[in-house]
């Protein structure tokens, strides 16, 4: 094995886990690579000087507000698309070749979803297969994020792209991937993966009108069928109560706030936004500002203190609108506008890839902040990688494959 993929290899695993220290220290190691390095594509820190400004604008003002440490935190959440989406660039061309990237991608990300299965099994035998939820909320096991990335791979490059790295395997890897998927009971991840798919089918098929028409109905027909299930275990009636957890209310007791607590939190959070001046409206309230939810509630477990100032919000559109204001909304909305006009104009592979990863990010940022959430930062580290070999032409590329292999 090449100290390429070695490099690819010890990156992906790091991330996997989900774990906000290491993702910390990768922060400060890109930032050493930026500035003493400066080795990184042009491309690269264009795209990242867009998604960097808000942090610029929002850090400035909050320093003069808010404790330094709850500014600095709140620029750790924002730096993870900036610095990952650079990572993702440099891996790109550290490890040259795309079919060597994504294929290394797929194996380890199995490999993971092999640890997660076998974990799940060990803790809870086969009683889990039928109500996986209750495993995650009891034990809190969780599966790892460059699995949900590799069954996307193995789909797109094997039914759209017509491609089968794996030759025989290939089914063995598909299920262990999608196996490891649904025994983690994530309402999120699953939804991660369906919208990178859709987006994927989407953009490289000329009949996109009919493949949304039939997503759609077919989406209609199975939360109705959802509807209609008793709610015999804990995996049902979290997927019933999915769409009432997000409604934008003014809760007015206890029980609705438990309820509807993701829709409440992004109500309350849209209060406290707009309770600012017209500069905060416009430019945001700062790094450092919390939400306001009017009273104090246990968040994050029983032993946790009350609270009635928040930080963090699962819905990612409300936590960027109150930290940066509309000029947030404006450049990140610039940035992703590039990109998927980008993918509509060249129709490029690459591009397309790009594309079908940001718009799972997109839609799954209403629900867990997927743009500033540290444990999917691997979907940004993959955007950049895409990014990268979209700018690389053909022939280079596979001289570089030659390279590898050999």
């Amino acid at each position: 094995m090449s100290k390429r993929v070695t490099f690819l290899g010890i990156i992906l695993l790091l991330l996997a886990f989900r774990n906000k220290n290491v993702v910390l220290l990768l922060q400060f190691l890109i930032l050493l690579e930026v500035f003493f390095k400066a080795k990184i594509n042009s491309q690269a820190i264009k795209y990242a000087v867009i998604l960097a400004l808000p942090i610029f604008i929002a850090g400035s003002y909050g320093l003069y507000r808010f404790p330094v440490y709850d500014v600095l935190k709140d620029c750790f959440y924002f730096l993870n698309p900036v610095l990952f989406l650079i990572l993702g660039f440099r891996l790109g061309r550290v490890v040259g070749n795309e079919k060597t990237f994504v294929i290394w991608c797929i194996l380890f990300g199995t490999l993971l979803s092999c640890v997660h299965i076998v974990t799940v099994i060990f803790i809870d035998g086969f009683d889990s297969i039928l109500d996986p939820r209750v495993l995650r909320d009891e034990y809190d096991i969780r599966n790892y994020v460059l699995s949900v990335a590799a069954l996307f791979l193995l789909t797109v490059y094997t039914f759209i792209w017509k491609q089968r790295f794996l030759g025989q395997f290939f089914w063995v890897f598909f299920f262990l991937n999608l196996f490891s998927l649904y025994l983690s009971g994530s309402r999120s991840d699953i939804l991660l993966f369906l919208c990178a798919l859709l987006s994927a089918f989407t953009l490289i098929s000329r009949y996109r009108l009919l493949i949304i028409l039939f997503i759609a109905m077919a989406v209609l027909s199975s939360w109705y069928s959802i509807q209609m299930l008793p709610e015999s275990n804990k995996t049902v009636e979290v997927l019933k109560r999915s769409l009432s957890e997000l409604s934008f209310t003014a809760a007015t007791d206890a029980e609705e706030r438990n309820s509807y607590y993701r829709g409440w939190e992004s109500y309350r959070t849209w209060i406290t936004y707009r309770s600012g001046t017209t500069w905060e409206q416009l430019a945001g309230h700062g790094m450092g500002a919390m939400a306001d939810l009017g009273v104090k509630m246990i968040l994050g477990g029983e032993d946790a203190e009350p609270r009635q100032f928040i930080p963090f919000m699962h819905n990612g559109y409300m936590y960027l609108l109150l930290k940066t204001g509309l000029i947030g909304i404006l450049l990140f909305g610039i940035f992703f506008y590039s990109v998927f006009r980008q993918a509509l104009r060249i129709r490029k592979r690459e591009i397309i890839m790009v594309a079908s990863f940001l718009f799972a990010i997109l839609v799954t940022n209403v629900l867990i902040a997927t743009i500033f959430n540290f444990a999917y930062v691997t979907f940004w580290l993959l955007v950049g990688a895409f990014l990268c070999y979209a700018d690389i032409p053909k022939v280079i590329r596979k001289k570089q494959y030659d390279q590898n292999v050999a």
